[in-house]
């Protein structure tokens, strides 16, 4: 087939192809940065009010500070959109939640043993809502008490709205950049052409009465001179042949 033949053609497509491969590279990179980053922005905000909670049961010395602490965790933790807080007290009965119900049964379950620090925030969704959250431990200042299971999260739907956003134009991106790499490969591979075209445009143009026409090596490129060179001396062949038959002609 004649697109297979040609080599313009087959030049375009590779600059396409490539330029879409970085475009695509490029996006892949920026996507896997802005999530890693909303991950470990999520994680900061959430250790931050975890460590609010502790210290807040940390200050509780008796029972009376203990049923007092519902009312000073909602003043602290006021005016934090999209933030849910539950705390499990050692019962497995919810003691604080503002609201619990965003949690997955698993987050809401009685501890014995502390647990981990988390590392990194877990991932679940309600509706059309996903949260990103954590649970730790929490213990009161009260001799003996045992461990509160504190369980927080927040609405990462604004983080997904971002990146569908990200993703969508991302796309629109790579379309265009691929039209615009296959119109500029072409133009570059055309450019890159003209060389040869002129070894076409000079052996057209060779009669008996041009045949001192010679390509200027100078100005071919250094992948093209073997062949113009060799062209240059086709071209001093014929015209030394072609003397020397006039010449017998004439004697």
């Amino acid at each position: 087939m004649m697109w297979r033949r040609s080599i313009t053609i087959r030049l375009t497509a590779v600059f396409a192809t490539a330029s879409t491969v970085v475009l695509l590279t490029v996006g892949s990179v920026l996507g896997f940065v802005v999530e890693t980053h909303f991950n470990e922005q999520d994680l900061t905000e959430l250790r931050g009010k975890l460590e609010l909670i502790r210290h807040a049961f940390a200050k509780v010395r008796d029972p009376v500070d203990l049923a007092t602490l519902p009312q000073l965790l909602d003043d602290a933790l006021v005016g934090h959109e999209g933030l849910s807080v539950a705390v499990v007290n050692p019962d497995g009965q919810i003691f604080y939640g503002a609201p619990a119900a965003n949690f997955p049964n698993a987050m809401l379950s009685g501890v014995a043993t502390p647990l981990p620090e988390p590392v990194r925030p877990l991932k679940w969704e309600r509706g059309e809502h996903t949260y990103s959250g954590i649970v730790a431990t929490a213990i009161t200042g009260i001799r003996g008490e045992r461990l509160y299971r504190v369980s927080i999260a927040v609405d990462t739907q604004h983080h997904q709205q971002f990146m569908a956003v990200f993703h969508r134009a991302l796309w629109i991106l790579v379309a265009f950049g691929m039209l615009l790499a296959g119109v500029l490969g072409w133009m570059a591979a055309r450019m890159g052409m003209a060389p040869v075209r002129r070894i076409v445009e000079v052996a057209k143009g060779i009669t008996v009465n041009q045949l001192k026409e010679r390509l200027p090596l100078e100005t071919v490129p250094s992948e093209l001179l073997e062949l113009a060179g060799s062209f240059n001396d086709m071209l001093s062949r014929l015209e030394d042949a072609f003397h020397r038959l006039s010449n017998f002609s004439s004697d």
